[in-house]
């Protein structure tokens, strides 16, 4: 059967670039002095490359042992940002950055850590049904991507429940933070989603990125229903 072949290293030690559909990590060579590739990894879908992609960029912003994380490393190659803003989620200062990939046109939701020694460590991301493109067969990727929710396709599935409040039904979360609670977040017998945007702008904008409408729904009030 052969030497069975492993490699150790911790998160500190790596550092990570998509390409294509695959991650590619790379250590530095004490001994040739320049940066060597240690792991390829491919993927069948958008979905495992990005969750994949935010667990590692979780543990090594989290190693205690991590000197800084590099710039290339809080970016993932191959998505733009359509949107960006703080929210207040369960009890901590959050980004909100919303993300479309090129090749996949899928989009998703990415919440990370604000300021701090953790800045910029994903807590948690959900992710929208991409259109079709005909690169995904290049890439040999799936077509499909589970959506934000399951009603996204509805235009009710988002409502501006305030001027700074904004409810997503259904929506599924994959959560890097051991601390989050995403419970407390979620909202009636349904479990929406509740989103609370530091500024009436921001929610007004992200409202209408998902579900364009001339005219706002939002309440002058902060509403009651549940």
């Amino acid at each position: 059967m052969g030497t069975p072949w492993f490699s150790l290293r911790g998160a500190h030690e790596l550092c990570v670039e998509r390409n294509g559909s695959s991650l590619q990590f790379w250590r530095w060579s004490s001994s040739e002095h320049c940066p060597k590739m240690w792991a390829n990894l491919c993927f069948m879908t958008w979905e495992e490359l990005v969750l994949v992609y935010c667990c590692f960029l979780s543990f090594k912003t989290r190693n205690s042992l991590t000197v800084q994380v590099a710039n290339e490393d809080l970016a993932l190659w191959g998505e733009r940002k359509l949107f960006q803003a703080r929210i207040l989620d369960d009890g901590f200062m959050h980004s909100l950055i919303v993300y479309e990939d090129y090749v996949t046109k899928g989009v998703r939701l990415h919440a990370a850590v604000w300021d701090g020694d953790l800045r910029q460590c994903p807590v948690w991301t959900a992710f929208s049904k991409p259109a079709a493109s005909p690169e995904l067969s290049h890439w040999m990727w799936t077509n499909y991507c589970p959506p934000v929710t399951h009603q996204s396709a509805s235009p009710k599935w988002i409502k501006r429940v305030s001027k700074t409040r904004v409810r997503l039904a259904d929506i599924q979360l994959y959560v890097f933070c051991q601390e989050y609670r995403q419970q407390n977040q979620r909202i009636n017998r349904a479990g929406a989603f509740e989103i609370r945007f530091v500024s009436e702008e921001a929610a007004k904008r992200f409202k209408e990125l998902f579900s364009p409408a001339l005219i706002d729904d939002s309440t002058a009030t902060e509403s009651t229903q549940t």
